[in-house]
């Protein structure tokens, strides 16, 4: 107790204070098993006949005495009995057995189950103990009025003088800092300066206050004497402060603070200035004695021999879990627990801060009833609680009956309505909870003023004494701020508890401001025309809180976003920022990642809502777009790219945090284009924050600059993927509409941004009408209104990516909206004479003859018969047309206009051909005159599909041989015949393989890091090499064929370069590079990728050259460094380098988590992933699904693109790849096939000629090593009629999942025509060197098409196969194909 714990901390001593004798000796009394079982069942059982009383007397005075280290609930809900001889004892037996049962029962009070399970004992127990108190309080405030009290047994000691001050202060002045004299407030307080230089107020009125800003730490109190220099200048030279009810600024000026304990103080004297004062003796009992002062600082508590204070508390202590029930509530009012109470909190009555703060915590327990709450304030408790000295143990007991206070609204709201130096007063002692006070008393201030926040006049008194500062201070002053991870972890758990509510405390801070600011910017708006003098009521009264909900802060925030100017000065914002307080936030949501704590996530929300807020303003919005340092590392972060990883679930998996980071970017990304509102710079400023802060020069002049930087800042740190992808999450399901909707306004907000814009034009989002499907129905049926919103952003994407339209239908693609723009393109023309013919016979048929006749007249119209008019004439003449847009929508897909406009036979007549022009298949821009008469259609082209087969094609006469070389392409390379197969040893399975450049050899690597060279003619193995202790993933030889690059997963080095001339030898290594490949052109440089770094080193010299480190990374998991065809260009990790100057040329978007991408053989393109970027313009210009997360390998002439799955880690740790590839056009992206095979994929390769390709096939179970092998394929064949019949049920499942589109073609080609298809493939494949352009079609093939099936069996050979077992060296063929790689009979 004397080193001045935290009277709320309930945690064991060892844990609070680990060098305390009394922590270790009830770690070392609990060691014994036996020991409370002996305790309780035996020496607290009345079996001693005499010496009942003191036997149980001193049990229990021994298990008060353990009760710090002893987990209470699991004790009192195994003894049932044990709790029924407490209640007899409390009720029945002589003191002290009575008071300690109290102190007992009040410990087992504290487990609901206990307390609801003893329901009626307590209901009979607890008004007796309320009159024992009360008869005790009188007791001993009897003892302390009589003559020489100071002398008595208590250990009460006062000087003569201290005895004087005290009655006088009975008249007038009281202790603490406020007293009440004829209805007004006196603060009685001296100001003066601490050693440690910092500026102090002291309250000096009374002994006994005596402030230490040490007392909340754990350091023993020096008891001895300590003499304050009290001379007669200090005392003739004091000034005493008197605070009317509105004099506001004197009250800022004389804040309470501390006073060290070795400083000195002036000493308010109730005497005329003009009197002599006498010093006191040094050798006199001083008042600033600690053992004078340690009562009313720390108190104290004796439990033997019980002292009437002792007793009182046992009994409070008993009374205080109680409290907060509702059928205890009638007790404590028929009882008049106030003034019981009121009496507590004199602390010239009690004397012991201990005895005050036990009172408080039964008072915090009555609080909680709203009406015991009301009456408190009735009676002047507030009053009474403010007077309370401090620093003291009752001050932190204090802060929790303050926010029990704050918390019932109906409470406050009298509080408020006490004059404003009370109010003032009670900010003040809040304030300095916050800095001096423990920490639990720390923790209730801040709840308290959290919850006072939304009171103006509370908020508006807590900003005039400086309380932004102090709860920044809070954090700032944190010493494991940072998770040191020496510290303990308790420590650590308790930092991020004080981070946790100061985010929520700020939170509530600046939400109250931003209604505080709307309801001024809406006066502001409806008075505009009013002068200034008129006199308006206030909207929301002083006194009246604030009510919030998400719905109504959504509202606020839309309201003021727009409204607020370029470069406003919003006060609490502005202070934020000149405290440091946004560097403080930014930290905390970048630290929460690695926080193991249950509150994470609440943290992290409340910093988010309050940057939510805060970005309203522009200027939070340029220090979000900039660099900064977070604290204990040196790399620097954009503030966006913080928030962008929250939103993305980076930082803690939680939606209510997405939800509010969305709210951030959506803020920053969504604000206008031009600020017109009536609001100005002025009414933004506070009136005594006159800037004084430095503003850095910006380039930011406009909205428009501003924008532009936070939609680059955006696109930089990769928002396009985030966003787009929180567009399709479907879990938790409850909040998947909600995350949907908020990052749709985003993407709408990025929109408006013309180079995001056409990124997301190309997407499949986009393109394939996913947005549309997305918009149809909820995730959750209950959520339509979350998906309304999402819904409405949804249109407005449409609409800012297509152009402007009145509406559009959920289940309308990509074609329908261009082809509704196109229409809306078109210009109406028809013939204005044949609709004045068409206005006579419609008079003619009403029977207006003589008007008909009078209009062909003056119209000079001639007699022609009459016409024969179709039915959608006559609905035109009828006056009915036959418009979807009558029934509110329009055939292709748009609603009609809802615009009032004027409805003349023109317009009437020109919707009517508009609507016919839009049933058109494919509609024109430029239409010729519409004929009224006969029914508008534009001509269909005819799309022009060239035959596959070649032998159709080429005997056709007049055929188009432009189109021949991509026709032939898909013929080529949409078969594929299995020609060999070369299996590994059962010990070892293949990884990657790749031809020699002489077309002899296959280079394989293997899982226990060897390399095989294997004879393609003869399936020999020529040689094995060691090269790496793990599996090698990578080979890659030059074109010489001289050379080698490898590269292996794990144990470094991880890639070597090898000469192969006539010994295989080491010539190079890469330590931790995991990939490494020659340059293109003169392939003489070497290019290692290290993660997002890449390194160029002269095979020559053996030199790095050049280092590649990004500024910004993308973080590909598979990244990995390439050059372009001229060896000019680098890509890196996304980001494009131009090689001779070492500088970074462009940063592509990322779109894709792992696949950093290539160049195309033509050096114009770059593919990444399924993205096609433009290297010139850097633009998007298409995506190709069929590409998705697939390895690259390109033919020699650059024409074809072969795809491989990257492989799939397993949460068992195995990887698992694809069992299929597919084939696309490298001049239009176009897809030739998908070649479906039974294994799995790991590995292809092309042979030099590209008439060959390689490969690597596992088994599709994890646990089969054994069965890995190297196919190859012949290309351009397939297997002929014998080879089919082989093996009837692998063609049957062939037919299933083979496209049947191409095949059919090519079929009735090879029936109709008999030609040796096989032999022309011969001739034709190596004279196929002319590069062929070719049309797109405007109709979109099935992706499907051209797909393949070749199916390959893990036991026997495949028909036509030569397999070659590794193992035993030996091969031999089963069907009658040659065994060469290069040429091939006609077997077929």
């Amino acid at each position: 107790m004397k080193l001045d714990p935290d009277p709320f901390d309930d945690r064991h001593p060892c844990r609070t204070h680990p060098q305390c004798s009394y922590g270790q000796s009830l770690k070392t009394l609990f060691k014994k098993d036996a020991f409370m079982d002996k305790l309780v069942h035996y020496y607290m059982k009345e079996r001693w006949g005499t010496n009942d009383l003191a036997v149980n007397t001193a049990a229990c005075r021994l298990f008060i005495g353990i009760l710090p280290g002893l987990e209470t609930s699991a004790v009192y809900q195994e003894t049932e009995d044990l709790v029924m001889r407490l209640f007899r004892w409390a009720e029945t037996s002589p003191d002290p057995l009575r008071s300690y049962a109290l102190g007992l029962l009040g410990a087992s009070m504290e487990v609901p189950e206990v307390a609801s399970k003893f329901r009626e004992n307590n209901m009979h127990l607890v008004p007796l103990t309320l009159c024992r108190v009360r008869g005790l309080q009188a007791e001993m405030i009897v003892e302390f009025e009589r003559p020489f009290a100071q002398f008595s047994k208590n250990g009460m000691s006062c000087t003569p003088d201290t005895k004087s001050l005290s009655r006088s202060s009975s008249t007038g002045v009281m202790n603490g800092d406020i007293h009440t004299e004829n209805g007004d407030a006196v603060i009685i307080q001296t100001n003066s300066t601490n050693i440690f230089g910092s500026r102090q107020s002291v309250t000096a009125n009374v002994p006994g206050t005596l402030c230490n800003p040490q007392s909340s730490t754990t350091a023993t109190p020096i008891k001895r004497k300590r003499t304050f220099a009290l001379t007669d200048t200090t005392i003739c030279n004091r000034k005493k402060s008197r605070i009317d009810h509105e004099d506001d600024e004197l009250l800022m000026s004389n804040r309470n603070g501390m006073q060290d304990l070795f400083g000195s103080f002036e000493v308010e004297s109730p005497l005329p200035e003009d009197t002599p004062k006498q010093v006191p003796a040094v050798n006199e009992c001083s008042s600033s004695s600690w053992v004078e002062m340690e009562s009313n600082i720390i108190g104290m508590m004796k439990i033997y021999p019980l002292t009437p204070a002792s007793k009182q508390i046992m009994a409070l202590r008993y009374l205080t879990p109680l409290g907060e029930y509702q059928e205890m509530l009638s007790f404590a009012f028929k009882n008049n627990a106030v003034e019981l109470i009121l009496n507590y909190l004199d602390t010239f009555k009690t004397k012991d801060s201990r005895l005050t703060f036990e009172a408080l915590k039964y008072l915090s327990s009555l609080l909680c009833h709203k009406k015991f709450a009301l009456e408190f304030i009735r009676k002047g408790g507030l009053l009474k609680m403010l007077k309370i000295p401090r620093p003291s143990i009752s001050a932190t007991g204090v802060s929790l009956c303050l926010y029990y206070i704050a918390y019932a609204e109906d409470a406050m709201e009298k509080v408020c309505l006490m004059s404003k130096s009370v109010l003032a007063t009670l900010v003040t002692y809040a304030m300095w909870l916050l800095e001096c006070s423990h920490g639990s008393g720390r923790n209730h201030a801040l709840m308290f003023f959290g919850a006072s926040y939304p009171f103006k006049i509370m908020l508006d008194l807590f900003d005039s004494q400086d309380g932004l500062r102090v709860i920044l201070n809070i954090i700032s002053t944190l010493p494991n701020f940072l998770a040191d991870e020496n510290d303990s972890e308790e420590n650590q758990m308790l930092t991020r508890q004080v981070v946790r509510q100061v985010g929520y405390n700020l939170k509530r801070y600046f939400e109250c401001h931003l209604s505080f600011l709307a309801e001024k910017i809406g006066k502001m708006q409806q008075v505009s025309q009013i002068p200034q003098t008129s006199n308006r009521t206030e909207g929301t009264s002083f006194y009246k809180p604030l009510k919030h909900d998400p719905t109504k802060l959504r509202e606020l925030n839309n309201f003021v976003l727009p409204l607020m100017p370029l470069w406003a000065r919003w006060h609490p914002v502005e202070k934020l920022i000149k405290l440091g307080g946004l560097q403080y936030l930014m930290q905390v949501i970048a630290f929460a990642y690695d926080w193991n704590y249950s509150g994470r996530a609440e943290t992290v929300k409340s910093v988010l809502d309050i940057l939510a807020t805060c970005c309203l303003v522009p200027r939070v919005q340029i220090l979000l777009t900039e660099r900064l340092t977070l604290q204990g590392s040196n790399n620097l972060t954009y503030g966006l790219s913080i928030i962008l990883s929250a939103a993305e679930g980076e930082v803690v998996q939680d939606p209510d945090v997405q939800r509010s980071a969305l709210v951030v970017i959506g803020n920053c990304v969504s604000g206008p284009l031009r600020r017109n509102g009536v609001a100005t710079l002025d009414q933004f400023q506070h009136p005594t924050a006159v800037s004084k802060t430095p503003i850095r020069k910006s380039s930011v002049k406009t909205c428009e600059d501003l924008l532009n930087k936070i939609w680059e800042c955006v696109r930089v740190n990769n928002g396009i993927l985030i966003l787009t992808r929180l567009l399709l999450v479907k879990s938790p399901i409850r909040d998947a509409d909600s995350l949907r909707a908020l990052a749709c306004r985003c993407l709408a907000g990025l929109a408006r941004y013309k180079p995001i814009r056409q990124v997301l034009e190309q997407l499949p989002l986009m393109k394939s009408g996913m947005i549309q499907m997305l918009m149809r129905e909820p995730v959750l049926q209950e959520n339509r209104q979350e998906h309304a919103v999402f819904q409405k952003y949804g249109l407005e994407l449409i609409k800012l990516v297509y152009g402007k339209i009145t509406g559009v239908e959920y289940d309308l693609n990509v074609v329908a909206i261009h082809k509704s723009d196109l229409i809306s393109q078109s210009r109406i023309q028809y013939n204005e004479k044949q609709l004045l013919e068409l206005v006579r016979e419609h008079l003619r048929a009403k029977g207006l003859l003589e008007t008909a006749v009078l209009l062909g007249k003056e119209a000079k119209l001639d007699n022609t018969p009459p016409i024969v008019l179709s039915s959608s004439s006559k609905s035109l003449i009828n006056g009915l047309p036959l418009t979807p847009a009558r029934k509110g929508k329009s055939t292709f897909g748009f609603q009609a206009p809802t615009k009032q406009r004027t409805v003349t036979l023109d317009t009437i007549v020109t919707e009517y051909l508009t609507n016919q022009h839009s049933l058109c298949k494919t509609p024109m821009a430029i239409c010729p005159t519409f004929d009224l008469v006969v029914p508008h259609k534009c001509p269909t082209p005819k799309a022009r599909v060239p035959t596959v087969n070649f032998a159709a094609r080429f005997g056709r006469p007049g055929y188009d041989w432009s189109t021949a070389g991509s026709v032939n392409r898909k013929l080529v390379y949409s078969r594929f015949k299995p020609i060999r197969v070369l299996r590994s040893p059962e010990e070892d399975h293949f990884t990657t393989a790749s031809f020699s450049s002489c077309n002899q050899w296959a280079i394989v690597g293997t899982h226990n890091g060897e390399i095989k060279l294997i004879n393609i003619v003869t399936g020999s193995e020529d040689g094995t090499y060691s090269c790496h202790d793990s599996e090698i993933h990578h080979v890659q030889p030059n074109r010489k064929g001289n050379l080698l690059l490898t590269s292996s997963i794990w144990r470094r080095p991880l890639s070597k370069l090898w000469r192969m001339d006539t010994l295989f030898e080491n010539i190079m290594e890469f330590d931790r590079e995991e990939y490494a490949e020659f340059s293109n052109l003169t392939q003489d440089k070497v290019i290692a990728t290290n993660m997002e770094h890449a390194y160029i080193y002269d095979i020559e010299t053996k030199m790095k050259i050049l280092t590649l480190e990004p500024r910004m990374s993308n973080q590909y998991t598979k990244n990995r460094a390439t050059f372009d065809p001229n060896d000019e260009l680098i890509l890196c990790d996304g980001v494009l380098w131009d090689f001779k100057s070492g500088t970074e040329v462009h940063k592509f978007d990322k779109l894709n988590e792992s696949i950093s991408g290539v160049f195309h053989p033509k050096g114009l393109e770059i593919i990444a992933n399924s993205e096609v970027w433009d290297v010139r313009t850097f633009k998007l210009l298409r995506t190709v699904r069929a590409l998705d997360q697939c390895t690259l390998v390109f033919t020699n002439d650059g024409e074809i693109i072969y795809g491989t799955k990257c492989e799939k880690e397993t949460p068992d740790g195995y990887k698992i790849a694809d069992t299929s590839f597919v084939t696309l056009d490298a001049t239009d992206y176009e897809r030739i096939g998908t070649i479906e095979l039974k294994r799995n994929i790991y590995s292809l390769a092309t042979s030099p000629n590209d008439l060959q390709i390689a490969l690597v096939e596992n088994s599709s179970s994890e646990d089969s090593v054994s069965d890995s092998c190297v196919r190859f394929y012949e290309v351009g064949r397939s297997r002929g009629e014998e080879e089919e019949q082989v093996d009837e049920e692998d063609e049957e499942d062939e037919l299933q999942s083979q496209d049947s589109d191409d095949d059919d073609d090519d079929d009735e080609g090879s029936d109709d025509i008999g030609l040796d298809v096989d032999r022309l493939l011969d001739e034709l494949l190596p004279n196929e060197n002319e590069e062929f352009e070719n049309e797109e079609s405007q109709e979109e093939t099935e992706e499907d098409e051209g797909e393949m099936v070749l199916e390959s069996d893990s036991e026997d050979a495949e028909a036509g196969e030569a397999e070659v077992d590794l193992s035993s060296g030996s091969a031999h063929s089963d069907g009658s194909d040659s065994t060469s790689g290069n040429d091939s009979d006609d077997g077929d």
